[in-house]
């Protein structure tokens, strides 16, 4: 296997260790996107978005992602699939996407709540076949091990 395919399976292996991993700080954090995409269709984007981060300590965070985004200018949807990680408020991603084939992506993030995104989309990791800039709003939801918090109130599980 080539090093294109073997990424693959090291974002879908380090996806299952990040949603197992025994720890407490926790976040579920849904969120809406929308920014500029230059390329061969450049236009206005939009989407939504849905990451499971983990607090490795303070300001250490790390976690899958999972979203979809439209170009107005196009008919299709694309879904994608990122890992992230960073420290406070500045990370990079590494992920996937499907837009007519496999493609991988990388995007370098800063913020805290509302987050302002660079976007590159790779195809085979030597040509740049679209980049994006673009801005989501997540609201954290903390989960604990006897339930969740969602704006300020302790929701238990039974």
């Amino acid at each position: 296997m080539n090093f294109y395919k073997n990424s693959y399976f090291l974002i879908f292996i380090f996806g299952l260790f990040f949603i197992c991993y025994p720890d407490n700080s926790k976040f579920i954090n849904p969120g809406i996107k929308i920014g500029y995409e230059f390329g061969n269709q450049p236009g206005i984007t939009f989407g939504l978005e849905l990451s499971y981060v983990m607090m490795t300590s303070d300001f250490v965070f790390l976690g899958p992602v999972l979203g979809v985004t439209k170009n107005i200018k196009k008919n299709n949807f694309v879904p994608y699939f990122e890992l992230e990680g960073g420290f406070s408020g500045l990370g990079v991603a590494y992920g996937i996407e499907w837009d007519r084939s496999l493609q991988s992506r990388i995007r370098l993030f800063v913020g805290a709540g509302v987050y302002f995104s660079y976007l590159m989309v790779f195809n085979n990791f030597n040509e740049i076949n679209t980049s994006e800039f673009y801005g989501t709003l997540k609201y954290p939801i903390i989960l604990k091990d006897n339930g969740f918090n969602l704006l300020n109130i302790n929701l238990s599980m039974m």
